[in-house]
């Protein structure tokens, strides 16, 4: 989702100073504290002159200051993210380039992830202090902001000076802070007006001259609350003799706060009154918005004019753009407006308003404000109409996570009886390919078309929003057939999703580029599927060069389809030079996704070749894309660089990077996925845990023909090897029993990739049976079908006893000289795989997730440096150093500085030193 585009710019314009406000130098002295201090707190209910405060101080500050408002519409850290990027780009430009980056991710980031990247980006800016105040920061009711703040703010050394305000203390951890002395904190009694700033106050905003007994008797009364002295000085100023101001006061049987809030009311013209109590519906606004919502024969102009009168009358108006063209009510004053409301306006009144102002919202363009005043209204239907005109635009951009959050809005009973939000939850548990959840919901889908409940081409029987059609059940009818040619295809019935794809394609408008691509990608794989091979290349080779735009969304994924089939044909030449073309546009076209998926697939074909160096970076590329790639993607990648790294002999880092990644990526994962699993017990055979291996073997039962053989990291193949590597007589037969059932599957679903595999591990199994000569067969079968593509890895990552059938084999094909040089080059990647490297490639930007200042730190641990003489290397204080070391023996896993630098050594973030 782009959230640059979304956030709401007011949020990041400092509110002005509301007129009359005095200047306090006692509280405006603490706060320059703040200058040599990471954090401020300002903390205080409603109505003490939290915001005038800071607004006061920013106005003076010497540092590059820069805003944000708190608003509790945002409901998840990117959104919070967004507005940090956004903030802080208006004074360095083009400024926290990782955390940008993360708010395109098409699947949830971890917290860890988001503060790693928000820390790198700030110490871009360590040359350049400033200030970042977040107002009204209680509105975030997010545990996870709060967690990423209290992380961030463990680096005292990093240039950003926090000030949050706040109805009450945040929960963010900064003990460590407080107990150094570090952390400026004013509360309510530091923000309670003495007498001297009472008088000061009223001596400037009341004319009637009032004696100190009176000025120190209301100070009294409000307990220096400030919303209350200006309330009474708003009374004072409407005749009110101060006497007698006092007098009710104390006659009062409610709270002054209360009391003096009515009176600022009721002291106002009625139509003043009305005015105040419609805007109070709005949390901002301007002329424009109330021009039209109000209906009024009064012009824009006056609305402006009657706005900026309320403002100079010091009622609690707050303009909050530079060119105090929108405004809103301070929080107190609102909540007293919208309780008169409840009593002044009938609900259709009110409700009109809301809609009006939603009609309004929508011919702007300000969708999400106008989903607000629907949902204030429960209008679900019109607020589903809103939701589903977005559901083709965030389809295409593949914005999962965008999807969910506009759900989310909803309560079960509206999206169960609307299938357009019901697509749209199908088309979300797509993007995690949660097949049962998919059937589920399309089943419920169709029987709802089936029933005829859409008796006007419509899907429900809506009144459109003006400028929004309703989606036709046609189109609603093509998704579905176009998803349940993925849950075919994914279950080995090619040719059920064949037709379906077609269908799917016809029926699907242009616009829908993802999911007309989408089809096409499933109708290019169901074909291969069927033995279509051939017929599917020609025809997606004509369709795509018959493109006049190559490089559209559409044109990549005829690509991937492309490779992705050579790739399961064996041809894996055609597959490099098809996912080498799929990079390019991909890259061009800043499509990371497809990105991913091109790497990945380079990554299995030199994987196959034995070139593992080049393979491991190729997967390695997919991980460092990370959250902005396919989970799957991801998933497969992450096996094939562990893989790729035990096969180089690298067991520790394999297992470390393994456990690592796994633990980062769990965050957005409802359950660790089944090739993590088995990733983690085959490795853990490798380094000699046999129980713990065979513990999970013998828990895993899932059925391999309920699933496509597609993938590299099959769980069943894990299985397998486990029950292979540990060689018990009594689970041969289970193994026999695997090999034909992956053996019948590939060739039915014409998978010579899968098969090769089959068909070498079959050859090892024979020979431990005794079976030499059934092994040469199940071998030679597996080099014919290998040749031309040049497998080599299936064969050499079998161990010894393949090596020895080779060398049997080969003499026996004299009249094959082909077959022999092709045995010769598996036999020679036996000797030395391709580029085994003696330094693995370096995983630092998601392994271990070091920020740049910790590599500088750790490099100069790994030279024996002290922490002063690393303190004065890098101009920062040894207090700061010791808190990098710390971290990184966090994040290593380790206690002292040698053990940091040999696992950094072995992780790779290092070079290994002679």
């Amino acid at each position: 989702m782009d959230y640059q585009s979304t956030f709401p710019t007011l949020k990041l314009h400092r509110p002005h100073v509301i007129s009359g406000s005095i200047d306090r130098p006692r509280l405006l002295e603490k706060l320059d504290q703040v200058l040599n201090k990471p954090l401020a707190l300002i903390s205080a209910p409603a109505g003490f002159g939290k915001t005038i405060l800071l607004t006061q101080w920013l106005e003076h500050c010497q540092l590059p200051n820069a805003w944000l408002q708190g608003d509790e519409s945002v409901q998840d850290v990117p959104l919070f993210m967004s507005g940090i990027v956004a903030t802080l780009r208006q004074l360095f430009p083009g400024c926290l380039q990782k955390t940008d980056h993360l708010l395109s991710a098409h699947s949830p980031v971890p917290t860890t992830v988001w503060t790693s990247s928000l820390m790198s980006d700030l110490e871009q800016l360590e040359n350049t202090p400033f200030v970042l105040s977040i107002d009204d920061y209680h509105l975030y009711n997010i545990p996870a902001i709060d967690m990423i703040l209290s992380e961030l703010l463990q680096y005292e050394a990093q240039p950003m000076h926090l000030i949050l305000a706040a109805r009450r203390n945040p929960p963010i951890s900064f003990s460590r802070l407080k107990v150094k002395n570090m952390v400026v904190e004013i509360g309510t009694a530091d923000l309670r007006f003495t007498d001297a700033e009472a008088r000061a106050y009223f001596s400037l905003n009341v004319d009637v001259p009032i004696n100190a007994d009176v000025i120190s008797k209301l100070e009294e009364k409000t307990e220096g609350w400030a919303a209350g002295l200006a309330l009474a000085a708003i009374s004072l100023r409407k005749n009110v003799q101060p006497e007698q101001l006092l007098a009710q006061l104390d006659e009062a049987d409610r709270q002054v706060s209360d009391y003096l809030l009515d009176q600022v009311f009721n002291n106002q013209t009625r139509e003043i009154q009305d005015f105040l109590l419609m805007t109070a519906t709005f949390d901002q606004f301007n002329a424009s918005m109330l021009h039209e919502v109000f209906d009024t024969n009064q012009s824009e102009a006056y609305i402006q004019t009657l706005l900026e009168k309320i403002e100079s009358s010091g009622i609690f108006l707050v303009p909050i753009d530079h060119q105090r063209i929108y405004f809103r009510y301070h929080h107190l004053f609102r909540q007293l407006l919208l309780s008169r409301q409840r009593t002044a306006f009938s609900h259709e009144h009110v409700a009109l308003i809301h809609r009006r102002a939603s009609e309004w919202l929508i011919r702007q363009g300000l969708l999400d404000a106008a989903l607000h005043h629907l949902i204030v209204l429960q209008d679900w239907n019109k607020a589903a109409q809103l939701v589903e005109s977005q559901f083709g635009d965030l389809l295409n951009v593949e914005d999962s996570e965008g999807i969910k959050r506009r759900l989310a809005i909803f309560p079960e009973n509206i999206i169960a009886s609307r299938p357009v939000l019901l697509l749209m939850q199908a088309w979300s548990a797509h993007f995690g390919l949660r097949l049962a959840v998919i059937r589920s919901l399309i089943d419920r889908i169709q029987v709802m078309l089936d029933a005829a409940l859409l008796q006007d081409g419509s899907t429900v029987n809506d009144v459109s929003l003006p400028g929004f059609e309703v989606i036709p059940h046609q189109l609603v009818q093509a998704h579905i057939w176009m998803l349940n040619s993925v849950l075919f295809y994914m279950t080995n019935q090619g040719s059920k999703a064949i037709p379906l794809t077609r269908q799917a394609f016809n029926a699907l408008p242009e616009t829908w580029l993802f999911a007309r691509g989408n089809a096409m990608v499933y109708l290019g794989l169901a074909m291969t599927m069927e033995g279509q091979y051939e017929q599917m290349v020609e025809s997606f080779t004509r369709e795509y060069d018959s493109l006049h735009k190559q490089r559209t969304t559409y044109g990549k994924r005829l690509l991937f389809s492309l490779a992705v089939s050579h790739l399961l044909q064996g041809q894996l030449e055609l597959c490099r030079q098809t996912s080498e073309v799929l990079v390019s546009n991909a890259k061009a076209l800043n499509l990371l996704i497809m990105l991913g998926w091109g790497y990945y697939l380079l990554g299995r074909v030199y994987q196959e070749w034995n070139q593992l160096e080049l393979a491991a970076r190729y997967y390695k590329l997919v991980i460092d894309i990370g959250f902005n790639t396919n989970l799957f993607c991801s998933v497969e990648s992450i096996g094939g660089y562990i893989f790729v790294l035990e096969a180089m002999g690298q067991h520790e880092l394999a297992r470390q990077s393994l456990h690592s990644l796994k633990d980062l990526f769990s965050e957005q994962m409802e359950a660790t996925p089944a090739p993590m699993n088995a990733l983690v017990a085959w490795l853990d055979l490798q380094g000699g845990k046999r129980m713990e291996a065979r513990r999970w073997a013998e828990s895993f039962n899932f059925p391999i023909a309920q699933q496509a053989i597609v993938w590299q990291h099959i769980p069943q193949f894990y299985k397998a090897k486990i029950l292979m590597q540990l060689n018990q007589p009594e689970t041969m037969q289970e193994i026999g029993r695997f090999l034909d059932e992956v053996e019948n599957l590939s060739a039915r679903t014409h998978n010579t990739f899968t098969l090769i595999r089959s068909l070498v591990m079959r050859a090892t199994w024979l020979v431990r049976q005794g079976k030499r000569a059934a092994a040469l067969n199940s071998l030679e079968r597996a080099l014919r079908l290998g040749q031309p593509g040049g497998f080599i890895h299936s064969f050499v990552k079998q161990g010894p006893e393949m090596l020895g059938l080779l060398h049997e084999l080969s003499p026996s094909l004299k009249n094959d000289a082909g077959l022999r040089e092709y045995i010769a080059l598996i036999i020679d990647g036996y000797v030395s795989p391709e580029g085994s490297p003696t330094e693995p490639a370096n995983l630092s930007p998601i392994h271990t997730l070091l920020t740049r200042r910790e590599l500088d730190v750790l490099e100069l641990l790994s030279d024996r440096l002290s922490i002063n003489e690393i303190s004065s290397r890098l101009c920062i204080s040894p207090s700061t150093v010791q808190q990098h070391t710390h971290h990184i023996y966090r994040k290593l896993n380790v206690i002292n500085k040698r053990q940091a630098v040999a696992s950094a050594e072995m992780l790779g973030i290092l070079s290994r030193r002679p």
